[in-house]
């Protein structure tokens, strides 16, 4: 247990405080009451520094406390586990998220970050509304996959008026029916793809309309001759 802070040295108020010989030692229980900056709480950083030595907001610090087990000094850890509740501890560990519903309280230093991280996160997928223009990476891809449909759709049309300009074309031609999906195929085994000129849509479209006629049989001799006396 701790005795006596028998000197403070760099820490606010207690610039260069000493124990006083006519204070009586800390008991188990003890209440420390003051005015407003009078050093209570500076003084219970002190003890919030015992558990590693050091403490970060004064680097200067030294200190000599007496105790059950012997005096500690800066730089020295504190055989005993304490735990130190003050406006410090509130501002690193707790964390309220005020809404519509009642408060929530989020505890501990590690929670709390975890907890801004979520918000970053949040922030990220839904969009930050002060600022501008942020809409968020959850209606940015959907706003992306909507353009890969419409893409979509303007592709099928394209290959389905395709398909409608050659199956009229070899309408009476060929058997075959042809759709949407036969242009996709054809399309893809073109070994150079590009756009045809008018008149390049034109010659080849003349040429698929050309029919096959039935073939012509070889003319005798006495054929010859006999169609000609017919004439």
């Amino acid at each position: 247990m701790i005795k006596k802070l028998l000197e403070v040295k760099n820490l606010g108020l207690f610039d260069n405080y000493r124990w006083g010989s006519n204070m009586p030692d800390f008991n188990r229980f003890n209440v420390l009451y003051g005015w407003n900056g009078s050093g209570k709480t500076t003084l219970s950083l002190l003890f919030s520094a015992l558990s590693d030595g050091e403490l970060e907001e004064f680097p200067d610090l030294k200190y000599k406390i007496e105790t059950d087990d012997g005096e500690i000094t800066q730089g020295m850890q504190y055989s005993r586990r304490i735990r130190v509740f003050n406006q410090h501890y509130v501002t690193q560990n707790i964390d309220t998220s005020s809404c519509k519903a009642n408060p929530i309280y989020i505890l501990g230093e590690e929670n709390k970050k975890l907890a801004e991280s979520i918000k970053k996160d949040e922030l990220m997928l839904s969009g930050d509304p002060e600022i501008p223009g942020d809409l968020g990476l959850i209606r940015e891809l959907g706003l992306q996959e909507n353009a890969r449909i419409q893409k979509e759709k303007e592709r099928d049309n394209i290959f389905s008026a395709v398909a409608k300009t050659i199956g009229t074309v070899i309408m009476g031609v060929s058997p075959r029916d042809y759709r949407k999906n036969n242009a996709e195929k054809d399309f893809n085994l073109l070994n150079s793809k590009r756009l045809l000129s008018q008149q390049e849509i034109d010659l080849y479209v003349s040429t698929l309309k050309q029919q096959e006629l039935d073939p012509i049989s070889l003319l005798s001799q006495d054929g010859i001759e006999k169609r000609g006396k017919e004439l």
